[in-house]
C-alpha cells in the first residue's frame, strides 16, 4: 500500500459493532465523509493540477506513478466524492471505500463486510465512532439555560465576521464542503474564515487562538453560529 501511514488501519469487533450501532442517516454520513475525503490527506502526492477539484496520487494498489513511471492515478471530485483512476497495471476505478474493499477482500453489498469497510474508513479519515454510535442515555430534566444575549458592541463585530466570512467562501476546502456546493452555502448566506475567533474574546482583549471556521448568520445577521471543519474537530478542545 502507499498509504501515507503506510497501511489501513486496523479496525477492531467494537469499532465495527458500533458501526452497526449507527443511525441509517448517520451511516449515510460516513460513507459521504469517506468517500469526499481528499486524496492527498491519504496518499502520497504525484503532483497537482491547478483545479481543486482534481488530484494526483502514488496508485495505491499497483504503485504507479513511482520510479520512471509518470502515469500516476488520476482522481477527480464527481459531485460528492473523489473517484480514482489508474490507468496502467491495474486500471483501477471507483471511490475510497471501494479501495478499503479491495484491500480487504470486502463485498460492499454484505451488510457486514459494509460494517467493516466503514469502521476502516473511519479510522482512516479519523471519524469519531464511539461518540456517534454510543446507545442513547436517559438525561435528567433540567431547566433550560437562558440564552445570552449580545451586546451592542458585539453585534458590528458579528456583522464584519458574517461579510468577510462570504468573501472567503471559495477558499473553504473542498474535503470541508459536507458534500454541499457553494452555491448552496451562498444561498443561505453561509462563509468560511480561516482564522476566527469569538468577538466577545475580541472585545476583552483576552486570550486569541483563532480557528478554521464555517460561518452560517441567522436571518437577520445578529447572531451565526461558527462551525468547525471536520478536519479541525480532533485539533481543538471539545469543551469549546
Amino acid at each position: 500500500m502507499y498509504f501515507k501511514s503506510q497501511w489501513l488501519p486496523y479496525a477492531t469487533e467494537a469499532d465495527i459493532e458500533a458501526v452497526k450501532r449507527l443511525s441509517r442517516s448517520t451511516t449515510d454520513d460516513l460513507k459521504d465523509k469517506i468517500n469526499a475525503y481528499d486524496p492527498h490527506f491519504l496518499f502520497e502526492e504525484a503532483g497537482d493540477s491547478r483545479n481543486p477539484d482534481k488530484r494526483k496520487i502514488i496508485c495505491p494498489i499497483c504503485g504507479n506513478g513511482t520510479g520512471d513511471d509518470a502515469t500516476p492515478v488520476e482522481v477527480e471530485f464527481k459531485g460528492d466524492r473523489w473517484l480514482y483512476h489508474c490507468f496502467r497495471e491495474c486500471g483501477f476505478q471507483g471511490d475510497l471505500l471501494k479501495i478499503i474493499a479491495d484491500e480487504e477482500r470486502l463485498n460492499l453489498h454484505d451488510f457486514n463486510d459494509m460494517c467493516k469497510a466503514l469502521a476502516i474508513g473511519a479510522q482512516l479519515i479519523g471519524y469519531p465512532l464511539d461518540s456517534t454510535s454510543a446507545p442513547p442515555t436517559k438525561k435528567k430534566k433540567s431547566t433550560p439555560k437562558k440564552k445570552r444575549e449580545t451586546s451592542a458592541s458585539e453585534l458590528p463585530l458579528i456583522q464584519i465576521d458574517i461579510a468577510d466570512a462570504q468573501n472567503h467562501l471559495n477558499e473553504l476546502p473542498v474535503s470541508d464542503r459536507r458534500s454541499l456546493t457553494l452555491e448552496t452555502y451562498h444561498h443561505f448566506g453561509c462563509g468560511y474564515l480561516d482564522k476566527w475567533s469569538h468577538p466577545k474574546i475580541r472585545l476583552e482583549k483576552g486570550k486569541n487562538f483563532p480557528t478554521r471556521r464555517i460561518i452560517i448568520p441567522t436571518a437577520d445577521k445578529a447572531h451565526y453560529l461558527a462551525a468547525l471543519p471536520l478536519s479541525d474537530r480532533d485539533k481543538t478542545d471539545k469543551s469549546y
